[in-house]
């Protein structure tokens, strides 16, 4: 068995194991589609996954558990950043929006008390079915 083999039959060992208070980082190719992403890696059922585009050098980092104490490294995290404000782009902004945002509602209170870990799941996060 070659090293990508072995990297490839840890990850889904690990994947396999759900545990609470952590999400599983995945990282896919730009463009790639997210649930076709997610079951080609045969994830257990209720497990929170992070699945975010990776503009990086190629290969994509592997696949691990991340928890809220987790540092990612700087490129990746950079690719977070990047995908975030792919997916702001796309959004379409109406009148309506921009109306409410000029009465100065102010930071939404749920998502000034999430950590950052939180925060990337509620933009990237899928919960297994």
């Amino acid at each position: 068995m070659n090293v990508r083999g072995i990297e490839a039959r840890v990850s889904k060992l690990e994947a396999g194991h759900r545990r609470d208070g952590e999400f599983y980082l995945m990282w896919r190719e730009p463009g790639a589609d997210i649930d076709a992403s997610i079951a080609a890696a045969d994830i257990a059922p209720g497990t929170k996954v992070i699945c975010p585009e990776y503009f990086g050098e190629l290969p994509v980092p592997s696949a691990r558990w991340v928890s809220a104490d987790t540092r990612v490294p700087k490129q990746e995290e950079e690719c977070i950043y990047q995908t975030v404000i792919g997916h702001m782009a796309k959004r379409v902004i109406t009148d309506t929006d921009l109306r409410e945002n000029a009465r100065g509602r102010g930071p939404d209170p749920l998502a000034s008390e999430m950590t950052d870990l939180e925060l990337n799941f509620a933009i990237f996060g899928v919960t297994v079915q």
